[in-house]
């Protein structure tokens, strides 16, 4: 609005974070990996100036995400700062998905509506192969590994064994 921003600084930072990975068709399934985290502090991915019409370019590659717990979201706050002093700020945020296809665990649940089941007894399982649309993916070949976790008191104040926090 107003007139062209041209020849002022200019500055993007970006923030990557994980967010639930949920799909309609599928409520009772869990599509978010446990065991991963992803976290990291905002970073700046551009500085500079803006061309006569108010504009400027700059190339963006995003972090390597295999390791994405799910969905992710990312927030860019573009600043500009003007001549006298003042400085004008837009944040903006997107989500997408790093993967082409997901897979849903869902777990029986007790009588309190809690995800569990007892480790002798036979309990069923669903799982789900879906795009990130939500549509099942039939035929999808999965590969699954069963483990069983025997309770340390020491895993629950240590980070080196996130694992427990699924047990």
């Amino acid at each position: 609005q107003g007139s062209p921003a041209a020849g002022l600084k200019t500055t993007v930072e970006y923030h990557l974070k994980a967010i639930k990975t949920k799909f309609s068709k599928f409520p009772d399934s869990e599509f978010d990996d446990p065991a991963r985290k992803f976290s990291m502090e905002p970073e700046t991915i551009f500085e500079g100036i803006t061309d006569q019409s108010g504009r400027t370019n700059f190339n963006f590659k995003s972090p390597p995400l295999a390791m994405a717990p799910g969905k992710m979201r990312m927030a860019l706050k573009t600043t500009i700062f003007e001549k006298g002093g003042n400085f004008s700020t837009d944040n903006t945020q997107q989500d997408f998905d790093p993967f082409s296809y997901y897979c849903g665990l869902a777990l029986p649940s007790n009588s309190y509506g809690q995800k569990e089941f007892e480790v002798d007894r036979e309990f069923k399982v669903d799982f789900t192969s879906v795009n990130p649309e939500g549509s099942a993916i039939p035929g999808r070949t999965l590969s699954i590994g069963l483990y069983k976790l025997e309770w340390r008191w020491w895993w629950d104040q240590d980070d080196d064994y996130e694992i427990s926090r699924y047990r």
